[in-house]
């Protein structure tokens, strides 16, 4: 479909980006051709910023594939060019903290992720990727904002519900921690997630809850 695009119209910037992430998929071969496709977007429209994610992404994976620091110094660059262009541009800031992620350096991807955002709250993968580092922090209430807003973007993605239950879990908001394990376990049975965490609620969060109502040392 998207080679039929450009051959019907070759100057067609989104049609190279699509083409692209489809062979980014693929073998080798086709990620080099995917590079090479989107730097024909680019030659059409230098600042299609679409494109300049793309290739930034594609780095990252040739990077944790390859486990080569310079590729991912390469999709830095890309992003920096990108940011020079329109520095309000969300989705750049999402796969920046992909990047600080790979490096290590957790506080720089919250803060990008976390930007990417304050930009746009419909990228999924930003909430997932925020709710995920705030919920290892243990900022319970942030990753309860994250998740729940992923949920609102995908009302049945299986990881989203999950994460919102470990959230809620956090905050002891056991009931309703519980009801999201039960929804997870509805949509995908055959997934261990949503069972491990609803016995880690049963056996230490309720048991302790229980306990402590009682007057009992929760040990």
């Amino acid at each position: 479909i998207y080679r039929e695009a450009i051959d019907q119209n070759p100057n067609c910037p989104g049609a190279y980006v699509n083409l692209a992430r489809h062979q980014a998929k693929g073998k080798p071969d086709e990620v080099e051709e995917a590079i090479k496709n989107l730097r024909r977007a680019l030659a059409f429209r230098s600042d299609y910023l679409p494109a300049f994610n793309e290739m930034a992404l594609i780095y990252y994976q040739r990077g944790r594939s390859r486990d080569k620091r310079s590729d991912l110094d390469l999709a830095e660059i890309v992003l920096r060019q990108a940011q020079l262009i329109d520095e309000g541009f969300a989705p750049i800031y999402n796969t920046w903290g992909l990047i600080k992620l790979e490096r290590g350096d957790l506080l720089s991807a919250l803060q990008m992720f976390q930007r990417a955002i304050e930009l746009d709250d419909s990228i999924f993968a930003a909430q997932m990727n925020f709710g995920q580092i705030t919920l290892g922090f243990r900022g319970y209430r942030d990753a309860k904002r994250a998740f729940e807003r992923a949920v609102q973007l995908r009302p049945r993605d299986y990881d989203a519900i999950v994460g919102l239950g470990a959230a809620l879990r956090g905050l002891e908001e056991f009931d309703a921690a519980e009801k999201q394990y039960k929804k997870a376990i509805e949509i995908d049975p055959n997934r261990p997630d949503a069972y491990f965490n609803l016995g880690l609620l049963y056996h230490e969060y309720l048991s302790a809850h229980a306990d402590s109502q009682d007057g009992t040392i929760a040990r």
